[in-house]
């Protein structure tokens, strides 16, 4: 069967539950397939009959919460096939191909939506240019409030309060610099080390989610937010 998947990524995919959650459901016996008990491994297709044991399909399923460091070279547009997720997905923001970095995939489209509209929550970018960074430029990029501190001769970190990238790239260039590296590694509550693998994914902690949800419901979001990736 070339078209076999492991089950926890068949539950996960159709929109069911996360692959832990599904983990969790085959070892206590409530998976069936055709009608016989899973077993951790299995692998199905869609002819298969996958039914769990105890749970009413008309229920909202479990929302799923995904961060993802992407790397170069990928599209936003590619990022579930990179996390193994269904297209059922929201971006909250989106990064170029020759972006890096910190990307939220979710099926939480309030959330996702909250997280890119308005320009209140703050996204925090490494960025490396091709020659050294004069003080007054620094100067130049901290006007209209942005934070922006110096990290090497030709990397800075810079907060802004848009989700496009772009206007960092814009910014630099105005200042006759070209960038050579912009990584994502804040939104809002959420970030990553700069030694994360890249290409690495994981599921939010139940604290992330709270924090951002706390952070999102906190600020007076404008209406005019941009369009969502949906994936």
């Amino acid at each position: 069967m070339n078209d076999a998947v492991r089950l926890n990524k068949f539950l996960s995919t159709n929109g069911y539950c996360s692959r832990r959650e599904a983990d969790r459901l085959i070892e206590q016996g409530r998976v069936f397939v055709n009608n016989k008990r899973a077993q951790l491994g299995d692998r199905v297709t869609h002819l298969d009959s996958v039914r769990v044991e105890g749970r009413d399909r008309k229920q909202e399923a479990e929302k799923i919460y995904v961060l993802l460091n992407k790397p170069v070279g990928v599209a936003t547009e590619a990022a579930t096939d990179v996390v193994g997720l269904s297209q059922d997905v929201y971006v909250a923001g989106r990064l170029e191909q020759h972006h890096a970095g910190l990307l939220l995939l979710s099926t939480d489209r309030t959330l996702a939506k909250r997280l890119v509209s308005g320009h209140h929550v703050e996204m925090e970018y490494v960025v490396t240019v091709d020659r050294a960074i004069q003080k007054i430029d620094i100067g130049r990029l901290q006007s209209g409030g942005r934070k922006v501190r110096q990290l090497a001769e030709k990397k800075f970190a810079i907060v802004v309060r848009e989700s496009d990238p772009q206007l960092i790239e814009s910014l630099c260039d105005e200042l006759h610099y070209r960038v050579t590296k912009l990584i994502r590694t804040r939104i809002g509550t959420l970030k990553i080390p700069m030694s994360y693998p890249s290409g690495s994914s994981r599921n939010l902690t139940q604290k992330e989610i709270r924090d951002l949800q706390k952070l999102v419901d906190s600020r007076v979001l404008g209406s005019n937010a941009p369009p969502l990736t949906r994936m």
